[in-house]
């Protein structure tokens, strides 16, 4: 991982400017801003496209970073 330095780092980012490779933590973490970039997975062979979601990345759509004062 361009990040933590783990081995286990088959993320890429299309979008992203630059070369990194992460782990599927630093991959969330690294979009948390940016949902919607197209994030591709090492699968033994070639990269193949992915999403974020699927990598559980959890997208707050109100009071971000607090908590919701209604509940």
């Amino acid at each position: 991982c361009s990040n933590c330095q783990e081995s286990s780092s088959p993320y890429r980012c299309r979008d992203c400017f630059g070369t990194n490779i992460w782990c599927r933590d630093c991959c969330v973490s690294a979009h948390i801003r940016a949902p919607f970039h197209c994030i591709q997975m090492w699968n033994g062979n070639y990269f193949e496209r992915s999403d974020l979601l699927t990598q559980e990345l959890i997208i707050d759509l109100a009071h971000y970073p607090d908590d919701c004062p209604s509940i």
